[in-house]
């Protein structure tokens, strides 16, 4: 539960590490350092909030010499990624609120789709399209499921 909590503020930064960590240890904020501590338990209590923080950037990546993939930028969703299939319906409950294309739409389609493979992503979300009744998020879902492609 506390680590649920550190996931959720913003708190201030942590001492650079030895540079024998540094490459292991790219976070710098305790916040940072939770929320991927809690995809490592694979936290099912922490998605929310880990979806709440879905678009929280990783601050800095100094200690990272080559480029890093949404996983490795937004700790969220790796932590939702090692979480797995119970992320998957409160990500699309969540994709059906955006109503543009953002990062944070950006960062749960690459969950889905790292957890699940395209063509079953692209069925969920099908299904998803199907039983919703609310004309905005089912219009929301199907931009997404246009732009819903391999990786």
């Amino acid at each position: 539960m506390q680590l649920i909590q550190y996931a959720s503020v913003k708190v201030k930064p942590l001492p650079k590490p030895a540079p024998e960590f540094s490459d292991q240890y790219p976070w710098r904020d305790s916040k940072h350092l939770a929320i991927i501590l809690l995809g490592e338990f694979r936290s099912i209590e922490s998605i929310p909030i880990l979806i709440e923080n879905i678009e929280y950037k990783n601050p800095e990546n100094s200690f990272v010499d080559e480029p890093l993939s949404i996983g490795g930028w937004y700790p969220a969703s790796e932590a939702l990624k090692k979480i797995g299939m119970p992320a998957i319906d409160p990500l699309i409950e969540k994709l059906g609120t955006y109503d543009k294309d953002c990062q944070g739409r950006k960062n749960c389609v690459w969950v889905i789709q790292k957890v699940l493979g395209v063509k079953l992503g692209r069925y969920k979300l099908q299904l998803a399209i199907e039983e919703t009744k609310d004309e905005k998020v089912k219009k929301n879902l199907q931009a997404v499921l246009l732009e819903f492609k391999k990786l």
